[in-house]
């Protein structure tokens, strides 16, 4: 039996979240470096600019979806995600390298 376009969304959909793994990090040192007093200011508008930027991709995925397939889609943002996850990490590396 062929592996399907599902199939071939499957691996860089799980490679982009094996890589979210960054966010743990990310979130913990936002709250180390952030004083306590000012946390709440802080972590409101940071959680309200994640959501925004996740379901800015919303409106876009639903139109590329109608012009080619969902499982098309789902395999592109998975390798864009897991690209974007890389150049994050490669940019953490290079920050908490000097």
């Amino acid at each position: 039996m062929a592996a399907g376009p599902s199939a071939h969304a499957g691996a860089p959909w799980g490679l982009s979240g094996a890589a979210s793994g960054y966010h743990v990090v990310a979130r913990a040192t936002f709250v180390r470096l952030v004083p306590d007093e000012r946390r709440g200011q802080c972590l409101g508008p940071a959680a309200t600019a994640l959501h925004t930027a996740r379901r800015g991709g919303i409106v876009p995925a639903g139109l590329a979806a109608t012009a080619t397939s969902a499982s098309v889609v789902v395999a592109v943002a998975g390798g864009l995600g897991a690209v974007g996850a890389s150049l994050v990490t490669a940019a953490w590396r290079r920050a908490n390298s000097s």
